[in-house]
């Protein structure tokens, strides 16, 4: 087929380990897992992230949450110039410390 279009291949990996850095800095995230970052594209090749993440004990989780979704859109905006569908930032625990896990009779 001569004059086909490519159809460019859909490339996130880059952008869920930029966003997972970005992540991570922040002092109220515990942690992001490898997955807990998902990015995907429409097929305007619009991005959509979903973002899976577990917080400190004694933060507030409303404002947490909309740093790391202004961090994930800033980090995106750094890299690409791609539009962003979508920012969903799921927070899917608390971290409680060592100490309060075994005052409470937590098991890890």
């Amino acid at each position: 087929m001569a004059g086909a279009k490519k159809k460019e291949p859909k490339r996130t990996g880059t952008f869920a380990r930029a966003i997972r850095r970005a992540i991570a800095h922040h002092k109220a995230v515990a942690h992001v897992t490898f997955r807990g970052v998902r990015v995907k594209t429409d097929e305007y090749g619009q991005l959509y992230v979903n973002a899976r993440i577990v917080l400190q004990d004694r933060v507030n989780a409303r404002q947490s949450g909309y740093d790391v979704q202004h961090s994930i859109l800033e980090t995106i905006r750094s890299l690409s110039d791609r539009p962003i569908g979508r920012i969903n930032v799921v927070i899917t625990n608390i971290a409680l410390p060592a100490d309060k896990r075994k005052a409470e009779g937590v098991t890890p």
